[in-house]
């Protein structure tokens, strides 16, 4: 398909879908694993924390990236800023939603309306809060919570996008009475 399809409104939104999934699935990849994986505070830090975040990156095919970009240790911290806040890996949540953002600018170039508006506004407001987003404090503030929110803003971009883009306004059906169609 990447090198068939012409680049036009249906490659833009297949684009747009796939960056929008791929955020959404980094976020509950990470919060599972915060979340399940690893009740106990206690083993925080502990080798068996270092490996599982390690599995983490690998399921979100970033191990690799992650060992050449960010040299170093390999801790919640970090771990966690790459998958949400690199801008230059493509299955961080930030890079994706950078990502969906451009193709919703293509898809809807020109166009103007209170619901397209809508979906251009949320996506460049998540966007710009993944920017300023300080990993430490969402940690500490609760991750769960934080990606959770991530996960409600996204759901309201894909709402915004069906109601600009796939919706129809659905008219009541005239009721003809027995007399109008007998006139």
């Amino acid at each position: 398909a990447d090198s068939m399809v012409p680049r036009n409104d249906g490659w833009w939104f297949f684009e747009l879908g796939r960056h929008l999934e791929r955020a959404d699935n980094t976020s509950r990849i990470i919060d599972v694993k915060y979340f399940m994986i690893l009740p106990d505070l206690h083993a925080v830090g502990s080798a068996l924390d270092v490996v599982q975040w390690a599995s983490v990156l690998r399921s979100c095919s970033a191990y690799e990236a992650f060992r050449r970009s960010r040299r170093g240790e390999l801790n919640l911290h970090r771990a966690v800023d790459y998958l949400v806040r690199d801008e230059l890996f493509p299955r961080s949540i930030l890079f994706s939603i950078a990502e969906a953002e451009q193709d919703l600018v293509r898809i809807s170039n020109g166009m103007q309306g209170s619901a397209v508006d809508k979906a251009n506004r949320l996506v460049s407001g998540l966007r710009a809060q993944l920017e300023g987003t300080d990993i430490r404090a969402a940690i500490a503030n609760g991750l769960h919570e934080f990606l959770d929110h991530i996960q409600e803003r996204i759901q309201a971009i894909d709402d915004a996008i069906f109601l600009a883009f796939i919706a129809y306004p659905i008219t009541p059906a005239k009721v003809i009475t027995q007399e109008q169609a007998q006139a």
